[in-house]
């Protein structure tokens, strides 16, 4: 007589090539359960014992669905919102991670930049911390996560905030005269080496100068790393002097009080 054996294809793709079992049952209980919300594909193909085949059209069925619960929203930002003062060595930003009701994994989308809303920079991370880098001083920076699970529920956090701290310029130096010199013409300025600025902002200076200890200030906001007194100086009288370099977003230095002894002329 005939005898028949069945050939099952299943796959969550068409056509269905992967074969699951030869059977010469007409039935087909697959030993592990499958995916929710999944298509699958099948196929039987039909051998009899003198090797003759039929091929079955390809069949397909839609597993169940429940309904999907979105994740929670990211919370607890590391650097906190509205942080001021965050180092620009900070080198990434954190959060807790969200819970899913459903128990589905969980990804991110992290937005970050200098706008509001931020560019999105970084998309499907499982890490709950994404590195930014060195950061621009006194700036401040905005950023988001997404959570989002693998059934496309997703939920955004807040549009975060912090600042990062400003760098206050160096304290000015190198006094010309050198401090306590003697001997000095009435008629010469004064200069000192430049400050310089950790974040690269400009940097102004004011300037105290006068035959008083502290000296009175006589210039604010100059750019120029000397000052020229008004006039010949008193010959045979010391003078003080001393300078406050100030960065374009606040910070200031002061250097020490310098003293120039001028002598008489003639």
């Amino acid at each position: 007589g005939i005898t028949v054996t069945y050939k099952v294809y299943l796959a969550t793709f068409n056509p269905p090539t992967t074969l699951k079992i030869t059977q010469s049952a007409t039935t087909y209980d697959p030993p592990t359960d499958l995916a929710q919300c999944t298509t699958y594909y099948w196929q039987i193909v039909a051998t009899d014992n003198t090797n003759r085949t039929t091929n079955g059209p390809v069949w397909r069925f839609t597993t169940f669905c429940p309904t999907n619960t979105a994740p929670t929203a990211p919370s607890n930002p590391n650097p906190a919102n509205g942080a001021t003062n965050v180092s620009k060595t900070v080198g990434q930003v954190c959060w807790s991670a969200s819970t899913d009701a459903d128990g589905d994994p969980v990804t991110y989308d992290v937005a970050f930049g200098i706008i509001n809303p931020p560019p999105l920079i970084a998309s499907g991370q499982s890490a709950t911390c994404y590195p930014i880098g060195a950061l621009a001083g006194h700036t401040t920076y905005y950023w988001q996560v997404t959570a989002r699970d693998n059934r496309g529920g997703s939920t955004p956090g807040p549009v975060w905030q912090f600042t990062t701290l400003n760098t206050a310029p160096s304290a000015p130096g190198n006094p010309n005269p050198a401090n306590g010199a003697t001997g000095v013409a009435t008629n010469t300025q004064v200069c000192w080496s430049a400050s310089t600025d950790g974040d690269g902002d400009p940097v102004t200076y004011d300037v105290a100068f006068g035959t008083a200890n502290p000296p009175p200030t006589v210039s604010t906001g100059q750019s120029a790393a000397c000052y020229d007194p008004p006039g010949d100086l008193t010959a045979a009288t010391a003078y003080n002097w001393t300078l406050t370099a100030h960065g374009a977003f606040g910070g200031g230095a002061a250097g020490r009080v310098w003293t120039v002894d001028r002598p008489p002329t003639g």
